[in-house]
């Protein structure tokens, strides 16, 4: 796959024992949105449920999954403007 210079190379899996970073996040959600022909949001929703996953079994308080996607959304939309 193309490297995407903002994010750097799309990233197959998010590692399920490390929490992941902002980048890492956003390089996940780039594996899944490339070549697929779905939303946004449908690629958020592949997203999200690994992380909330991750954060429930390190027994890290999550916010309501509301507050998650609309910071997942921000995510997508800084990296969207940074790179126009």
């Amino acid at each position: 796959m193309p490297a995407i210079s903002i994010f750097g190379s799309p990233l197959n899996e998010l590692s399920s024992y490390q929490l992941p970073t902002r980048g890492q996040v956003a390089r996940r959600f780039l594996f899944l949105k490339h070549g697929n022909y779905i939303s946004n949001k449908e690629v958020l929703h592949y997203v999200e449920s690994p992380l909330v996953d991750l954060w429930n079994h390190a027994s890290i308080p999550t916010q309501p999954l509301k507050n998650i996607k609309l910071r997942l959304n921000y995510l997508i939309e800084e990296g969207s403007q940074a790179s126009k």
